[in-house]
Order: C-alpha cells, then structure tokens, then sequence
C-alpha cells in the first residue's frame, strides 16, 4: 500500500544523523498527518518547526536523504544537512546556532551545496526583507568562521 512519508527535521534530524551528541525532547517533522496526531502527542512528535518551513529551499526534497528505519507503513527521510543549517541559521535561537557549530556538523557540510542553495535564492525569501538580511548575515559569519 501507499506509505506515510514523515520528513524529520531540525535538531532530531542531526541526532538521527549522528551529527550532534544530546538528548532532545522532541521530535520536529515537516509533514502534518491528522491521523496520527494521538500519536504524534505520546512522543512530543510535532510540526511546530513549520513556523520556520519559510526558511526552507524551494527544492529541499531533492536533498532528503534515506533514513534507514524498517517499518511497514512509514518511510522516513531526514533533512539534509544543508537544509538544516539554513533553517537554524535562519531561526537564529542560541540551541540551533550551537548546534550547527558542532565538528561534526561543519565537517561533514558541503560548503558548495550550501552555497548554491543560498546565492540561487532559493532559501525562499517571500517572509520579509530585514530577517532575509539577517539571515545573510549570519551564514557569511558562519562560512567565516567555519568554512576551509
């Protein structure tokens, strides 16, 4: 039959990912499912990272990469890594600027890729200007930084 596709995103993306090292109590997923909404409220399984799915290249789900769970009705993919360094550089909340500065997230990041996905414009920028600029901002302090 038709699987569920739930896109896992934010800080349990990179757990899952094995890029960062912590516990999070939740769970961020794009995808919104009524029908597993009692579920969803057992494991704090939640789409309230979709306040910042503006933030999200336009062609995100071309990057989403395989997450490896068996199971009989859900196919689960996880965020690149670059979408989700744009979506916590964008947020701009001290637990996402730290977790993109873990080594292991800027070791395995492809500085290229991010930088396409950003200069293409294709981190939609439809939200507002000011935050926009922000955003710029802080991903070339970032490259700055991090970036060989």
């Amino acid at each position: 039959g038709n699987k569920i596709v739930l896109t896992i995103a934010g800080g349990s993306a990179l757990i899952l990912g094995g890029h960062i090292k912590r516990s999070t109590t939740d769970i961020d997923i794009l995808d919104n499912y009524p029908e597993l909404q009692s579920l969803f409220g057992k494991y704090d399984v939640n789409n309230r990272i979709n306040a910042y799915a503006d933030s999200l290249a336009e062609n995100y789900e071309d990057r989403l990469v395989k997450f490896d769970l068996e199971t009989k009705a859900i196919d689960y993919y996880l965020l690149s890594l670059e979408d989700i360094v744009i979506m916590k550089l964008f947020s701009n909340r001290t637990k996402d600027y730290k977790d993109i500065r873990e080594k292991d997230v800027i070791n395995n990041l492809n500085w290229e890729l991010l930088d396409k996905i950003i200069s293409s414009g294709e981190a939609d920028i439809s939200f507002n200007q000011t935050r926009y600029k922000q955003f710029l901002e802080r991903y070339e302090e970032y490259k700055k930084e991090f970036s060989k």
